[in-house]
Protein backbone atom coordinates (compact mmCIF):
# COMPACT_ATOMS: atom_id res chain seq x y z
CA UNK A 1 0.00 0.00 0.00
CA UNK A 2 3.07 2.31 -0.16
CA UNK A 3 3.50 4.64 2.15
CA UNK A 4 0.25 5.63 2.98
CA UNK A 5 0.08 5.59 6.85
CA UNK A 6 -2.69 2.72 7.30
CA UNK A 7 -4.60 4.76 10.31
CA UNK A 8 -5.81 7.16 8.26
CA UNK A 9 -7.72 4.99 6.44
CA UNK A 10 -10.98 4.63 7.72
CA UNK A 11 -13.35 1.70 7.89
CA UNK A 12 -16.29 3.60 6.32
CA UNK A 13 -13.79 4.15 3.32
CA UNK A 14 -12.58 0.30 3.32
CA UNK A 15 -16.55 -0.53 3.93
CA UNK A 16 -17.48 1.91 0.42
CA UNK A 17 -14.90 -0.26 -1.36
CA UNK A 18 -16.04 -3.39 -0.01
CA UNK A 19 -20.29 -2.50 -0.82
CA UNK A 20 -18.98 -1.29 -4.91
CA UNK A 21 -17.08 -5.08 -5.20
CA UNK A 22 -20.36 -6.88 -3.91
CA UNK A 23 -22.57 -5.03 -5.59
CA UNK A 24 -21.38 -4.00 -8.96
CA UNK A 25 -22.53 -0.93 -9.01
CA UNK A 26 -22.25 3.05 -7.05
CA UNK A 27 -26.04 2.99 -6.91
CA UNK A 28 -26.96 -0.28 -5.21
CA UNK A 29 -23.37 0.00 -2.67
CA UNK A 30 -24.72 3.36 -2.00
CA UNK A 31 -28.24 2.27 -1.00
CA UNK A 32 -26.99 -0.55 1.05
CA UNK A 33 -24.63 1.71 2.43
CA UNK A 34 -27.56 4.19 3.70
CA UNK A 35 -25.62 7.37 1.92
CA UNK A 36 -25.79 9.22 -1.49
CA UNK A 37 -23.72 8.04 -4.23
CA UNK A 38 -21.64 11.33 -4.39
CA UNK A 39 -21.38 10.01 -0.61
CA UNK A 40 -19.93 7.19 -1.95
CA UNK A 41 -17.79 8.43 -4.72
CA UNK A 42 -16.17 11.13 -1.81
CA UNK A 43 -14.99 7.63 0.35
CA UNK A 44 -13.74 5.57 -2.47
CA UNK A 45 -11.86 8.82 -3.97
CA UNK A 46 -10.09 9.43 -0.58
CA UNK A 47 -9.40 5.47 -0.35
CA UNK A 48 -7.66 5.86 -3.50
CA UNK A 49 -5.75 9.48 -2.74
CA UNK A 50 -4.38 7.44 0.43
CA UNK A 51 -3.19 4.14 -1.29
CA UNK A 52 -2.25 6.13 -4.41
CA UNK A 53 -4.29 4.00 -6.92
CA UNK A 54 -7.35 3.52 -9.19
CA UNK A 55 -9.51 1.03 -7.50
CA UNK A 56 -12.50 1.05 -9.43
CA UNK A 57 -13.15 1.85 -13.26
CA UNK A 58 -15.20 5.72 -13.39
CA UNK A 59 -15.21 5.94 -16.79
CA UNK A 60 -18.40 4.47 -18.96
CA UNK A 61 -18.50 2.09 -21.75
CA UNK A 62 -19.33 -1.65 -22.06
CA UNK A 63 -20.18 -2.88 -18.78
CA UNK A 64 -17.58 -5.12 -17.07
CA UNK A 65 -18.06 -8.01 -14.97
CA UNK A 66 -16.52 -6.69 -12.09
CA UNK A 67 -16.24 -2.71 -11.66
CA UNK A 68 -13.06 -2.51 -10.11
CA UNK A 69 -9.74 -2.72 -11.46
CA UNK A 70 -6.92 -5.17 -11.02
CA UNK A 71 -5.51 -3.22 -8.25
CA UNK A 72 -9.02 -3.37 -7.17
CA UNK A 73 -9.24 -7.01 -7.23
CA UNK A 74 -5.62 -7.20 -5.19
CA UNK A 75 -7.13 -5.23 -2.40
CA UNK A 76 -10.22 -6.65 -2.31
CA UNK A 77 -9.37 -9.43 -0.18
CA UNK A 78 -7.21 -7.49 2.30
CA UNK A 79 -10.18 -5.06 2.52
CA UNK A 80 -12.48 -7.89 3.77
CA UNK A 81 -10.25 -8.83 6.23
CA UNK A 82 -9.96 -5.23 6.98
CA UNK A 83 -13.73 -4.58 8.03
CA UNK A 84 -13.60 -8.26 9.58
CA UNK A 85 -10.98 -7.38 12.03
CA UNK A 86 -12.70 -4.16 12.60
CA UNK A 87 -15.85 -5.62 13.26
CA UNK A 88 -13.13 -8.15 15.79
CA UNK A 89 -12.43 -5.36 17.26
CA UNK A 90 -15.30 -3.34 18.16
CA UNK A 91 -16.89 -7.05 18.94
CA UNK A 92 -14.79 -7.45 21.94
CA UNK A 93 -15.40 -4.53 24.05
CA UNK A 94 -18.66 -3.75 22.52
CA UNK A 95 -20.45 -4.70 25.88
CA UNK A 96 -18.45 -2.16 28.13
CA UNK A 97 -18.05 1.20 25.77
CA UNK A 98 -20.32 3.32 24.26
CA UNK A 99 -22.47 2.20 21.00
CA UNK A 100 -23.29 5.62 19.76
CA UNK A 101 -23.38 6.01 16.00
CA UNK A 102 -22.99 9.53 13.90
CA UNK A 103 -23.94 10.58 11.14
CA UNK A 104 -23.48 13.96 9.69
CA UNK A 105 -26.10 15.92 7.60
CA UNK A 106 -25.35 19.39 5.90
CA UNK A 107 -28.88 21.45 5.30
CA UNK A 108 -30.02 25.18 5.09
CA UNK A 109 -30.44 26.84 8.04
CA UNK A 110 -33.89 26.68 7.41
CA UNK A 111 -34.89 23.32 6.81
CA UNK A 112 -32.85 22.58 10.07
CA UNK A 113 -35.04 24.87 11.72
CA UNK A 114 -38.51 24.01 10.19
CA UNK A 115 -37.98 20.59 9.98
CA UNK A 116 -34.42 18.69 10.95
CA UNK A 117 -34.93 19.15 14.61
CA UNK A 118 -37.86 17.42 15.24
CA UNK A 119 -37.85 15.21 12.72
CA UNK A 120 -34.32 14.22 14.44
CA UNK A 121 -36.32 14.13 17.89
CA UNK A 122 -38.59 11.59 16.59
CA UNK A 123 -35.67 9.54 15.20
CA UNK A 124 -33.43 9.22 18.20
CA UNK A 125 -36.79 8.31 20.40
CA UNK A 126 -36.54 5.03 18.09
CA UNK A 127 -32.99 4.64 17.43
CA UNK A 128 -31.42 6.06 20.62
CA UNK A 129 -28.05 4.83 19.93
CA UNK A 130 -27.62 6.85 16.23
CA UNK A 131 -26.12 10.68 16.99
CA UNK A 132 -27.08 13.24 13.71
CA UNK A 133 -24.96 16.08 13.52
CA UNK A 134 -26.77 18.66 11.73
CA UNK A 135 -24.95 21.64 9.94
CA UNK A 136 -26.07 24.56 8.76
CA UNK A 137 -24.86 25.68 5.21
CA UNK A 138 -25.89 27.54 2.00
CA UNK A 139 -27.55 25.34 -0.92
CA UNK A 140 -24.23 25.60 -2.53
CA UNK A 141 -22.03 25.00 0.15
CA UNK A 142 -23.83 21.63 0.04
CA UNK A 143 -22.96 20.59 -2.91
CA UNK A 144 -19.40 21.80 -2.91
CA UNK A 145 -18.66 19.91 0.54
CA UNK A 146 -20.76 16.93 -0.61
CA UNK A 147 -18.14 16.70 -3.37
CA UNK A 148 -15.06 17.24 -1.29
CA UNK A 149 -15.83 15.76 2.06
CA UNK A 150 -16.23 12.16 2.44
CA UNK A 151 -17.43 11.97 6.55
CA UNK A 152 -20.26 14.00 5.29
CA UNK A 153 -23.24 11.88 4.60
CA UNK A 154 -26.09 13.12 3.55
CA UNK A 155 -26.65 17.16 2.20
CA UNK A 156 -30.26 18.48 2.20
CA UNK A 157 -31.74 21.72 0.74
CA UNK A 158 -34.34 23.20 0.10
CA UNK A 159 -35.44 23.41 -3.84
CA UNK A 160 -36.57 27.03 -4.43
CA UNK A 161 -39.05 27.39 -7.62
CA UNK A 162 -40.41 30.40 -9.09
CA UNK A 163 -43.64 32.28 -7.34
CA UNK A 164 -45.62 33.80 -9.59
CA UNK A 165 -47.88 34.15 -7.07
CA UNK A 166 -45.86 35.88 -4.58
CA UNK A 167 -44.42 38.13 -7.93
CA UNK A 168 -48.00 39.42 -8.26
CA UNK A 169 -48.91 39.96 -4.62
CA UNK A 170 -45.42 41.84 -4.19
CA UNK A 171 -46.36 44.00 -7.23
CA UNK A 172 -49.91 44.89 -5.83
CA UNK A 173 -48.23 46.32 -2.86
CA UNK A 174 -46.91 50.00 -3.63
CA UNK A 175 -43.64 51.57 -1.51
CA UNK A 176 -40.04 50.59 -0.98
CA UNK A 177 -39.28 46.94 -0.25
CA UNK A 178 -36.64 45.73 1.99
CA UNK A 179 -35.02 41.82 2.97
CA UNK A 180 -34.05 42.32 6.76
CA UNK A 181 -32.14 38.71 7.36
CA UNK A 182 -29.91 37.40 9.93
CA UNK A 183 -28.62 35.35 6.85
CA UNK A 184 -25.80 36.02 4.21
CA UNK A 185 -26.59 38.50 1.50
CA UNK A 186 -25.06 36.29 -1.37
CA UNK A 187 -27.93 33.00 0.35
CA UNK A 188 -30.62 36.29 0.39
CA UNK A 189 -30.05 37.00 -3.19
CA UNK A 190 -30.39 33.46 -4.56
CA UNK A 191 -33.55 32.98 -3.15
CA UNK A 192 -35.17 35.85 -4.19
CA UNK A 193 -33.68 35.40 -7.72
CA UNK A 194 -35.01 31.51 -7.32
CA UNK A 195 -38.39 32.87 -6.32
CA UNK A 196 -38.37 35.50 -8.99
CA UNK A 197 -38.85 38.61 -6.89
CA UNK A 198 -35.92 40.00 -6.51
CA UNK A 199 -36.55 43.02 -8.64
CA UNK A 200 -39.27 44.07 -6.40
CA UNK A 201 -36.57 44.43 -3.74
CA UNK A 202 -34.32 47.83 -3.11
CA UNK A 203 -32.04 46.12 -0.51
CA UNK A 204 -31.06 43.03 1.56
CA UNK A 205 -30.05 43.95 5.40
CA UNK A 206 -28.12 40.64 5.78
CA UNK A 207 -26.11 39.96 9.12
CA UNK A 208 -23.23 41.74 8.04
CA UNK A 209 -24.59 44.76 7.42
CA UNK A 210 -26.39 44.44 11.07
CA UNK A 211 -22.83 44.32 12.26
CA UNK A 212 -23.33 40.46 13.51
CA UNK A 213 -25.99 41.29 16.08
CA UNK A 214 -29.40 38.96 15.97
CA UNK A 215 -32.80 40.81 14.51
CA UNK A 216 -33.97 40.36 17.95
CA UNK A 217 -31.90 43.15 18.63
CA UNK A 218 -33.00 46.33 19.40
CA UNK A 219 -29.97 48.22 18.34
CA UNK A 220 -29.58 46.35 15.60
CA UNK A 221 -33.46 47.29 14.70
CA UNK A 222 -32.44 50.75 15.17
CA UNK A 223 -29.34 50.16 13.00
CA UNK A 224 -31.26 48.80 10.18
CA UNK A 225 -34.40 51.80 10.04
CA UNK A 226 -31.40 54.48 9.99
CA UNK A 227 -29.06 53.20 7.20
CA UNK A 228 -32.04 52.65 5.27
CA UNK A 229 -34.39 56.01 5.86
CA UNK A 230 -37.36 53.73 7.31
CA UNK A 231 -40.09 55.64 8.53
CA UNK A 232 -41.44 53.21 11.13
CA UNK A 233 -44.72 54.01 11.53
CA UNK A 234 -44.92 53.89 7.86
CA UNK A 235 -43.66 50.43 7.62
CA UNK A 236 -44.54 46.66 8.52
CA UNK A 237 -42.65 44.21 9.48
CA UNK A 238 -43.01 40.17 8.10
CA UNK A 239 -40.90 37.44 10.63
CA UNK A 240 -41.41 33.96 11.32
CA UNK A 241 -40.22 34.31 14.50
CA UNK A 242 -42.63 36.77 17.18
CA UNK A 243 -39.32 37.71 19.11
CA UNK A 244 -37.65 39.59 16.17
CA UNK A 245 -41.06 41.35 15.63
CA UNK A 246 -40.80 43.14 19.04
CA UNK A 247 -37.90 45.97 18.47
CA UNK A 248 -39.69 46.72 15.43
CA UNK A 249 -43.27 46.89 17.47
CA UNK A 250 -41.37 49.01 19.93
CA UNK A 251 -40.46 51.60 17.15
CA UNK A 252 -44.06 51.85 15.97
CA UNK A 253 -43.99 49.59 12.55
CA UNK A 254 -46.93 46.92 11.88
CA UNK A 255 -45.68 43.91 12.80
CA UNK A 256 -47.18 40.82 11.30
CA UNK A 257 -46.29 36.94 12.30
CA UNK A 258 -46.11 34.54 9.60
CA UNK A 259 -46.72 31.50 11.84
CA UNK A 260 -45.54 28.13 11.28
CA UNK A 261 -45.05 24.53 13.17
CA UNK A 262 -41.93 24.85 14.06
CA UNK A 263 -42.33 26.98 17.89
CA UNK A 264 -41.06 26.46 20.82
CA UNK A 265 -44.25 26.91 23.68
CA UNK A 266 -46.23 29.19 23.82
CA UNK A 267 -44.46 32.50 22.20
CA UNK A 268 -45.05 36.00 23.67
CA UNK A 269 -47.19 37.96 20.83
CA UNK A 270 -48.59 40.73 22.52
CA UNK A 271 -46.17 43.21 20.41
CA UNK A 272 -47.55 41.21 17.12
CA UNK A 273 -50.16 43.19 15.65
CA UNK A 274 -51.51 40.69 12.61
CA UNK A 275 -51.04 36.17 12.24
CA UNK A 276 -50.83 34.94 9.01
CA UNK A 277 -50.43 31.20 8.04
CA UNK A 278 -50.44 31.98 4.37
CA UNK A 279 -47.81 34.84 3.29
CA UNK A 280 -49.14 35.20 -0.15
CA UNK A 281 -52.45 35.18 0.72
CA UNK A 282 -51.68 37.93 3.28
CA UNK A 283 -49.91 40.14 0.96
CA UNK A 284 -53.03 39.88 -1.44
CA UNK A 285 -55.47 40.75 1.00
CA UNK A 286 -53.37 43.66 1.94
CA UNK A 287 -55.40 46.75 2.11
CA UNK A 288 -53.69 49.40 -0.54
CA UNK A 289 -55.41 53.04 -0.74
CA UNK A 290 -56.98 53.41 -4.25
Amino acid sequence: MGSADPISISTDQVAAFVELARRGSLREAARELHITEQGLRNRLISLEDRLGVELYRKRRGRRQATPLTNAGQRLLPLGRAFLSGAADMFDLFAASTNTTQSIRVLASQYLIHYLLIDAVKRLHAVEPDLQIRLSARTETDIADVLRTDAEVCVGLAAPYEPSPELDRALARLPGRKLVYTNGSLGHATRVLERLGVGHHFEAVHDIVAAEYRPKHDAAAHAHFVARHGVEPRAAAMFDDIPANLRPAADLGMTTIWVRHDRVDGAPDTAHVDHVTDDLIACLEDWPVAE
